[in-house]
Parts: C-alpha cells; sequence; structure tokens
C-alpha cells in the first residue's frame, strides 16, 4: 500500500495522469515532426522562394513594357508695352494630355541571361538539397529524442523493480525483527534504503516527464500534451562499412550542396566573360500628345505615333576591371573545389568514427546482456539467501545495486548503439523519411 501511494505522488509531481494517454509511434512521431517542426517550416518556406525565383523573366529573358498616361494644364498672364507707350495684355492657356507605352526589351547581353536562368535552376536545387537535409536533421534528432523517452520508461521500470526488491527487504527485516532473529539496525537500514529507491523512482519519473516534453517541442505541439510511447526493443540493423561510404559520397546532403555550390561558382566564371560581349537591345513605344491653345496662332496641335530602335554595344575598356572579375570568379571556383574535397575528407573520418563507436556500442550491448543475466541471477539467489538470514544487510544491498547498474549500462548502451546507427544514416544519406 505504501508504494502505491508512493507512485500516485510520483506521479502527480511529474504531470503523468493515471487515464489513457495517445499511443505515440515513431513513425507518427517523425510525420508530426516533418509537419509542424519549426525548422522544416523555415526551410519549406526557404525553398518556395528559391522555386519562384527560377523564372525566365526573373534571369531577364522577357521584355519590359511600361504604360504612362498624363495631363497639364498651363495659364499665364502676360503683358507687353510697345515703344510707342501702349500696352498689350493676353491670358494663354494651354491645354496637354498624353499617353504612351513602352516596350524595351534585352535580345543578347552576352549569353548572361541564359547563365542566370541556370544559376536559378541551381538555386532551386540547392534549396531542395537544404530542404532535405533539414528533414533528415530533424528525422534523427526526433528518432534520438523518441528512443530516449523508451529509455527513460525503461528506466523507470528498473527503479521500480528495484523499490520491490526493497519493500521486501523492509517486510523480511520487519518480520526477522519480530521475532528476534534481526536488529533495530538492520531494519532501519532497510527502510533507509527504501527511501532512497523511492527517491530515485520520483527522479526517473521527472527525468520522463521532461524529455517527453522536450518531444513534444520537437513536434511543434504543447508542452504539456500527454502520450505514450511504443515500447521497442533498442537495437540495431546491421551496417557493411564500405557501402556506407559509397552512399555518403553520393547521397549525404551537405556534399551535394557543396556540388552545386561548384557548379554555380564555374557559371560565375562563365558569367564574368560575358561581360566581353556585346549586348543588343530593342526599345520600342507608341505615344500620343494632344496641345489645345486658347491664345495663339495655332488652336490645336496634337502628334502621335510609333517609334523603334535597336541599340548595339560592346565593352572596349574598363580600366582592366572585367580581366579582374574573371580572375576573382575563377579563384572562388577552384576555392569551392577545395572546400568540396575537404568536406569528402571530413565526411569519411565522421563517418570511419561513428562506425568504430557503433561496432563499439554492438560489443558493449552483447557483454551488458550477460552481466545482466548474471545479476539477475545473484539478485534472485541474494534474496532468497537474505529471507533466510544467511547474507548481511551490506551484501544485498550491494546486490541490488550490482544489479540496478548493469540494467542502467545495458539500457544506455542500447540507446548508445541506436543513436550510433541513425547518425550513420543520417550522414551517409540513407535515413528514409516518409512521404
Amino acid at each position: 500500500m505504501k508504494k502505491t501511494i508512493l507512485l500516485l505522488i510520483a506521479s502527480a509531481c511529474c504531470g503523468i495522469g493515471t487515464s489513457a494517454q495517445e499511443l505515440l509511434t515513431l513513425q507518427d512521431a517523425v510525420r508530426l515532426g516533418l509537419e509542424n517542426g519549426y525548422s522544416i517550416r523555415i526551410a519549406k518556406n526557404e525553398y518556395s522562394i528559391a522555386t519562384n525565383n527560377n523564372t525566365y523573366g526573373n534571369a531577364g529573358f522577357l521584355p519590359r513594357i511600361d504604360a504612362s498616361v498624363g495631363g497639364n494644364i498651363r495659364k499665364s498672364s502676360d503683358e507687353t508695352t510697345k515703344l510707342d507707350g501702349a500696352t498689350v495684355s493676353a491670358d494663354p492657356r494651354t491645354v496637354n494630355a498624353s499617353a504612351g507605352i513602352s516596350l524595351s526589351w534585352t535580345l543578347f547581353d552576352g549569353m548572361g541571361m541564359f547563365i542566370a536562368k541556370d544559376k536559378l535552376t541551381l538555386l532551386q536545387k540547392q534549396g531542395e538539397t537544404s530542404l532535405r537535409a533539414s528533414m533528415e536533421s530533424a528525422t534523427a534528432q526526433i528518432i534520438s529524442t523518441y528512443n530516449a523517452v523508451v529509455q527513460q520508461k525503461q528506466l523507470v521500470k528498473v527503479f521500480d523493480e528495484a523499490l520491490s526488491i526493497s519493500e521486501q527487504r523492509v517486510k523480511i527485516a520487519r518480520t526477522a525483527r519480530s521475532i528476534g532473529s534481526a536488529s533495530e539496525v538492520t531494519l532501519l537500514k532497510s527502510e533507509v534504503d527504501y527511501k532512497s529507491d523511492s527517491s530515485n523512482l520520483v527522479q526517473q519519473q521527472l527525468n520522463l516527464s521532461n524529455l517527453k516534453a522536450d518531444l513534444n517541442q520537437l513536434l511543434g505541439r504543447a508542452p504539456e500534451t500527454a502520450f505514450e510511447v511504443q515500447e521497442q526493443p533498442l537495437s540495431a540493423s546491421p551496417i557493411v562499412y564500405q557501402e556506407l561510404v559509397a552512399k555518403a559520397m553520393e547521397q549525404n546532403p551537405s556534399l551535394i550542396e557543396a556540388r552545386q555550390e561548384v557548379a554555380i561558382q564555374l557559371l560565375n566564371v562563365k558569367d564574368a566573360k560575358s561581360a566581353m560581349l556585346p549586348t543588343v537591345s530593342l526599345n520600342t513605344s507608341y505615344s500620343y500628345n494632344k496641345y489645345d491653345y486658347t491664345s495663339s496662332s495655332n488652336k490645336k496641335y496634337q502628334t502621335h505615333g510609333p517609334y523603334v530602335g535597336v541599340t548595339a554595344g560592346v565593352t572596349l575598356f574598363n580600366g582592366f576591371n572585367t580581366r579582374r572579375s574573371i580572375k576573382n570568379a575563377q579563384l572562388q571556383s577552384s576555392t569551392m573545389e577545395v572546400r568540396t574535397q575537404q568536406l569528402e575528407q571530413e565526411l569519411r573520418s565522421a563517418i570511419l568514427k561513428t562506425y568504430n563507436a557503433y561496432t563499439t556500442a554492438q560489443s558493449v550491448v552483447a557483454i551488458e546482456k550477460k552481466a545482466l543475466e548474471l545479476a539477475q541471477k545473484n539478485l534472485n539467489i541474494a534474496l532468497k539467501a537474505y529471507e533466510q538470514g544467511s547474507i548481511s544487510d551490506i551484501d544485498m544491498r550491494e546486490t541490488q545495486k550490482s544489479f540496478i547498474d548493469v540494467s542502467y549500462r545495458l539500457i544506455n548502451a542500447q540507446v548508445t548503439l541506436k543513436d550510433t546507427e541513425v547518425e550513420l544514416r543520417r550522414i551517409s544519406g540513407t535515413l528514409i523519411l516518409p512521404e
């Protein structure tokens, strides 16, 4: 009864209700995170901007058309004094109305518009690659946090089991004390250990509650949203190192984005060279003007008609600035190629170190599983011996702590194994995303 009351208090303190809660699967968590996650929504907007910018009009292929209409009235008071002293006054007024439409069109700009369109297409692809990288990073973070919640839930069970054992110890010590086969010190020691294990359980419940809040934040929903995770084994699937490296060289989003940047820099070199070529532009317009006079030798004047002109030009000399721009663009392209090679090398190093951590975690999990079997067997033997009074209270407590420590190490090793597998799949570009 004491244990039941304690668990209820722990649940209340940690904000964990006893009513039925949503069962959140890992697949549902990833889906919700990719739909509602703040970083994903920002990346989607940035990709949409790059898509909107990739138009022929933005690249300079299409003409510009302007229309205008206007009118004004001019009125003045004129006074003229002649040589004979006579004065002549007049109040002329002029009314003007005008309208026009014009078109300006760059027909050729040294291939600049074609280069601009290719750059806009590459920038759109870069935005798509960046969005994919954000989605994979968010997915990996959601999986890691979800597994951490599963881990904490398992640890709660471990500490719950430890509390049950401590409760048995208190009962055994109280019975032994009543018949005179155990001292008051033994009973008090068992009760102190019971309180300690109770405190550990409450703390573990708090850790679980906080991790659930972290997961809710990644899913873009209220932190107090109640849910339960799906129990699943924290085991990893087999991975072949060479296949992982080969896929990373082809599918890693950061590496793909760097290669796209190299292509953009090559287009910048072509763009700089295009300044040496001539430009051809077309200008045409149609205008209408009308003037009405109240005091003039002409009463009315109007004009209208089209205008067409073609302009061609080439820069003969601009202080060697074109040559400088070409050289700088070539250096920028070379720098980006070096950075891409550096990124490939860093990626290979990251895969190797993560893979080593993965294989080490596999070995640790295997060792801890065997250790847990031994610790469980030892605990069962010790508990029976304690009931019979053949081992001391200190030995019993040490056995109990050993079982808790091995259980804790195994769960941590399993989570580490799963996290390293997810990281390997993320950096290799093989992390499966939902549609």
